[in-house]
């Protein structure tokens, strides 16, 4: 019985052993053919349905484009509500389908002029097959390409009381602003909003650009560049006083006989003048150049100048002086 049982087992493991590595080889081969037949049921396929948002729709193509110097005016957030895709997926991967692995574009590569052009949308999956696409097609508007050098513009927000503010420079003075030629046209200034909150001195800061139109309404388009989007400024903030143009010393000599000064009346008569407030401490008043009367019956206004001290900064260096000459009262 014994001897039986061992003649057994060995006939059982020559025959495992004999051509192990063709039977792996069968073991292999019968594997992928149960996976294709699975996945080839076409039971075993569903349709996975998948919205998109269409500002979440990719825009490939814009440097194509842009070669032949068009840009794209249409906004495909404006022109579309969604996309829908429907993709083709086995059971175990449905549930994976989405928009994170699903990307839809817009593809502009192939046109060449500007005008109205339909453009089919494509879209691919990590999982399934992508079997249709709602809208297939996109109506969009193609531009010449514009570009210009728009000009900086500082505006300071949160300004404190009693305190000036100027901008001693910006880096860059101009930006490159490059789209379709319809909006870069309406484009008049490119708008840095300077935040002094709590600013009382000199001061660097990076800012963002905003460009506006003439009327100061802000432009934005998917497909405008700024080059660069952000400036550095560098603002100049001190303290500030108004401080009244002196009358007393502003003439000297003697009118003609028979007359003299009556009045002598300077426009404006006060000037807004910032800086240092040790500077600024040490002015009660502003003066102008004397302005000689000597022999005269009658004086035409004089535009004058203030008398200026180094360090501070002036609203204002120039003056009107009416000078006022009657005859003497017997």
């Amino acid at each position: 019985m014994n001897n039986r049982l061992i003649g057994f087992f060995g006939k059982l493991r020559r025959a495992l052993l004999s051509n192990l590595i063709w039977k792996i080889l069968s073991l292999v081969c019968a594997f992928i053919l149960w996976s294709y037949v699975v996945n080839s049921d076409t039971r075993n396929i569903l349709p996975r349905w998948v919205t998109f948002r269409a500002a979440d729709v990719g825009v490939v193509g814009t440097k194509d484009i842009a070669n032949w110097n068009l840009a794209l005016l249409s906004d495909p957030s404006a022109i579309m509500d969604e996309v829908r895709v429907r993709v083709d997926v086995s059971r175990t991967y449905f549930s994976r389908v989405s928009t994170d692995n699903v990307q839809v574009e817009l593809d502009l590569s192939r046109v060449r002029q500007k005008g109205v052009h339909e453009v089919r949308l494509t879209a691919t999956s990590t999982y399934g097959r992508v079997y249709e696409i709602i809208p297939a097609t996109v109506t969009i508007t193609v531009e010449e390409m514009d570009s210009r050098n728009v000009p900086i513009n500082v505006v300071y927000i949160g300004r404190s009381e009693g305190y000036s503010y100027t901008t001693r420079s910006t880096n860059p003075t101009s930006i490159r602003v490059s789209g379709p030629s319809s909006i870069v046209r309406q484009v008049k200034q490119a708008n840095v909003e300077f935040d002094a909150t709590d600013d009382i001195a000199p001061v660097s800061q990076t800012e963002l650009v905003i460009l506006v139109d003439a009327e100061g309404n802000e432009i934005t388009h998917p497909q405008m560049v700024k080059a660069p989007s952000s400036v550095i400024v560098n603002a100049d903030i001190y303290p500030e006083r108004a401080l009244i143009v002196d009358t007393d010393s502003a003439v000297f000599g003697t009118p003609a006989d028979g007359y003299h000064v009556d009045s002598v009346v300077i426009r404006p008569d006060f000037i807004l003048v910032s800086g240092d407030e040790a500077l600024l401490s040490r002015l009660d008043k502003l003066f102008v150049a004397p302005i000689d009367v000597n022999e005269n019956s009658e004086m035409q206004p004089v535009q004058a100048r203030i008398k200026m001290l180094p360090g501070l900064f002036y609203q204002s260096a120039d003056v009107l002086v009416e000078i006022h000459i009657i005859k003497d009262t017997e």
